[in-house]
């Protein structure tokens, strides 16, 4: 009786101590991920850069989950964004899986997939991607994460973990895109959309300070006449014909080309790698696209012409940003004096005539105006 008595304390101690243990790991599993939720937290909110963002955020989420590739896939309402992806494994011994992500999220590009060091990692690990996958939608619809594991298992990871880490990041996004939106006005000009004259500015220093100058050529343009659409039609249809020759410079220029609205109804186009027979053959160009273009204003039709000027840097020498300018309002100085819709180059001579347009009768009759890029 006895022995029973001591068999049956023996096995209540022992499940008592395993209940205690689980207790206790649980309890330890729960410090780990506090723990960790309050460095990523701290990560991910100490720069308002999205690009910052994501690096923090898979930086500590590697050391926490040990992922093979994540990728941060942005809501598709946010226009222009695309997926970011950051991989701790050699990329060259899974192309074929990388490229199998690639088609799985639209706007993914392979070669702009981070590698290990982007990680903090000295060495890439070896592994495949697709094994295991875990994909969080981020709450008030600001996209999705996805992480995959190869042959190593993904870590345990609980509900409550992962709620948690998508509402830190997501509140850490939308900080970051309000700060990207606040940004994004400061640059542009509120009428037409393009860079104001300021990041013109700030970008002609960081290309005078560049170690190796590259060609490039400054194209400055102005309307021609603007204050008589103003005085014929109001400053609603002349701003209407500003907005709508911003449209029209996007159409017309290279992703790679700064388009700022330089003031009033001047406009400057910095044009990178070119020569001055290039920039100029890009300006005549500009003129005879814009000869067949009608800028709806309030009710009325309107054509405009431009008087252009450009200068050009070759690459060779130091680069003086203020030089390229000044050399090119002169140019468009000339062009003005000389009788407006031309082109004029640095060397003070003409490049070309723009043909004058014949209006339609059914068109209002106005000076040709011309729009500076």
């Amino acid at each position: 009786m006895a022995s029973l008595e001591s068999s049956d304390y023996s096995n209540q101690w022992i499940e008592s101590n395993a209940v205690i243990c689980a207790d206790y790991n649980e309890i330890m599993k729960q410090i780990e991920d506090a723990d960790f939720l309050a460095g990523f937290v701290r990560a991910i909110n100490s720069s308002l850069e999205i690009e910052s963002l994501y690096a923090a955020a898979a930086r500590w989420l590697y050391d926490h989950l040990k992922f093979n590739v994540i990728v941060f896939e942005p809501s598709v309402s946010r226009s222009g964004s695309k997926p970011k992806a950051f991989a701790s494994i050699c990329k060259s011994s899974c192309r074929s899986e990388l490229v199998e992500l690639t088609r799985i999220f639209n706007g993914l590009i392979l070669d702009e997939i981070e590698g290990h060091e982007s990680l903090g990692l000295p060495n890439s690990r070896s592994g495949r991607v697709f094994n295991s996958c875990i994909y969080m939608n981020l709450p008030d619809d600001m996209g999705n994460i996805a992480l995959f594991w190869g042959e190593d298992a993904c870590r345990n990871m609980t509900d409550v973990l992962l709620n948690n880490i998508c509402d830190c990041f997501a509140s850490a996004l939308k900080n970051s895109l309000k700060y990207e939106a606040l940004k994004e006005l400061s640059m542009r000009d509120s009428l037409t959309g393009l860079f104001n004259r300021r990041v013109l500015e700030e970008m002609l220093v960081i290309e005078s300070e560049r170690r190796d100058p590259i060609p490039m050529s400054m194209v400055l343009i102005d309307l021609d006449d603007f204050k008589k659409v103003n005085d014929t039609y109001g400053h609603q249809a002349g701003d209407a014909v500003l907005s709508g020759f911003g449209d029209f410079l996007r159409r017309n220029c290279r992703g790679a080309d700064l388009v700022a609205r330089y003031g009033g109804e001047e406009f400057a186009i910095l044009l990178a790698s070119h020569s001055l027979s290039d920039a100029s053959e890009f300006a005549e160009r500009l003129q005879r696209n814009l000869s067949g273009t009608i800028f709806k204003a309030i009710g009325n039709k309107i054509r405009v012409t431009i008087s252009i000027g450009v200068s050009n840097y070759t690459g060779k020498g130091k680069c003086d940003s203020h030089e390229l300018l000044r050399h090119a309002d002169r140019a468009l100085y000339r062009a003005k004096r000389n009788g407006k819709d031309q082109v004029c180059i640095s060397e003070n001579r003409p490049v070309s005539q723009v043909i004058k347009i014949n209006r339609a009768s059914k068109f209002r009759a106005l000076p040709l105006i011309v729009l500076a890029a």
